[in-house]
């Protein structure tokens, strides 16, 4: 029985358990002084919506400025690995899409670069005009020359919209994250 127990501690550590590398609720983020890694751009606020989200992050974007919270990370901690980032985000009210930014709505967004400044991302938007809360998820294996990685929630376009329940989870090793990965469009 203990030869089994040993086993099974040698796949835990074997298989590069994954690590939590943020875990944010917003309740008792302070945005006028944020941890180290945190960035706030264009107007943000913590407010209070009740119910089991309470506090949440709110952002807010006028005149077609940006709005955003980034996250960033350790790239040397997170380079070769996979990232999974989740969130619930909310977009109750609608937008008006820039045609030429397809890109450019409410989003969570993970992008790693290296130091020829090639970057690879992921993302997962908000849906329009929902009051319910939604799960998001954005995945990336970063590459192991990356030398800055940065979550996101944001958007470019005039929107309202909220964010709370991040975790940012650092996953095992990844093949796909040799240097040289093909970029994917920036985000």
């Amino acid at each position: 029985m203990k030869s089994i127990a040993y086993f099974s501690l040698f796949l835990i550590l074997s298989t590069g358990a994954s690590e939590p590398l943020v875990t944010d609720n917003f309740e008792k983020l302070d945005l006028k002084a944020l941890p180290k890694n945190y960035a706030i751009a264009g107007k943000a606020e913590i407010v209070d919506v009740g119910g089991e989200h309470a506090k949440v992050l709110h952002l807010t974007v006028s005149n077609k400025e940006t709005a955003a919270l980034t996250v960033t990370l350790d790239a040397a901690k997170v380079a070769g690995r996979q990232v999974v980032v989740n969130v619930v985000g909310r977009l109750p009210g609608a937008f008006t899409p820039d045609l030429t930014k397809t890109w450019a709505r409410p989003r969570l967004s993970i992008a790693a670069k290296d130091k020829a400044g090639k970057q690879v991302t992921g993302s997962q938007p908000l849906e329009p005009q929902k009051e319910d809360w939604q799960p998001l998820t954005a995945t990336l294996a970063v590459p192991k020359d990356s030398t800055y990685v940065t979550v996101t929630l944001r958007s470019e376009v005039d929107a309202d919209f909220f964010f709370d329940n991040l975790t940012i989870v650092l996953e095992a090793a990844v093949a796909g994250a040799a240097a040289g990965a093909p970029a994917a469009p920036a985000a």
